[in-house]
């Protein structure tokens, strides 16, 4: 190619306009989403991609599929009404043909494991109104030895569940390590339910949702591990941040190691799924 012959044929020619950008002030395009509450669509104007947070005047948008846009500099600023609302012949330089729509994106899921260890646990003590007053500071109890009064165990993990943006959980098992204190003899049914909170609070805990229950061997079997199956409403509102905790409720006296104190101690294991 001889380059010189090519800029002497431009020579007296105007300078063309970027890539993408068009110089019209109106043009038609696709209304990818109806106008909100507040008059907010999306579109699609000259081949773009899905363009969000576009005002629309007010108008029946019902069944609608391309509209007429107002640009600044090739950008919609509003969509002025369905495509035909304004004369193509009343504004100088716009464009009857429509570019092709952006291409439909596809979503792709895939199922991931993953175990959540708690980051805080701990007991709050009915008689005494505070936590980490019986026992280990991080154990996490349930019931009434008699002398402890009501017990009420708590392990938190905070942000880190809703933190996988899980589209969906399939399912989550706890699993229980018995602290082999004294003072209860024989296998204990601990009662797992969920709390909102997703640290100690500063008040007893508040539970809610559904229970799920697991049997636990009782003294002189330390660290004996037992896994309790979470039913689906409660996984759910894993997912959603409903529930950021899980604790023992149960009337049985018994205990299970916290956080930190053994390593597999309510320790979350899901199997969810990621919707890209």
């Amino acid at each position: 190619m001889d380059v010189l012959a090519g800029i002497a044929a431009a020579r007296g020619k105007g300078v063309p306009g970027r890539p993408g950008l068009d110089r019209s002030l109106v043009t038609t395009g696709y209304l990818l989403s109806v106008p909100d509450a507040k008059g907010i669509c999306a579109v699609s104007v000259l081949g773009s991609e899905p363009i969000d947070g576009v005002p629309a005047v007010p108008g029946d948008y019902t069944a609608v599929t391309s509209v007429r846009v107002l640009l600044d500099g090739g950008r919609p600023v509003q969509v002025l009404g369905p495509a035909g609302s304004i004369p193509v012949s009343a504004v100088s330089g716009s464009t009857t043909t429509l570019p092709p729509p952006p291409a439909a994106t596809t979503s792709t899921t895939v199922t991931v494991s993953k175990v959540i260890l708690p980051t805080v646990s701990g007991t709050w003590r009915v008689p005494r109104a505070s936590w980490g007053r019986w026992g280990d500071s991080a154990d996490v109890y349930q019931g009434n030895s008699g002398e402890s009064g009501q017990l009420w165990g708590l392990a938190c993990y905070g942000e880190q569940i809703t933190g996988l943006g899980a589209s969906a959980i399939l399912s989550a098992t706890v699993t229980l390590a018995q602290n082999g204190g004294s003072g209860y003899s024989g296998n204990w049914t601990a009662t797992v339910r969920g709390c909102a909170s997703g640290t100690l609070p500063g008040t007893a805990p508040t539970y809610l949702g559904d229970t799920a229950t697991a049997t636990l061997p009782g003294a002189g079997k330390d660290g004996a591990a037992v896994d309790c199956v979470l039913p689906a409403t409660v996984r759910e509102q894993l997912r959603t941040g409903n529930i950021k905790s899980l604790g023992l409720v149960g009337a049985p006296y018994g205990a299970t190691y916290g956080a930190g104190r053994r390593g597999n101690s309510w320790a979350l294991a899901l199997t969810y799924q990621l919707t890209t």
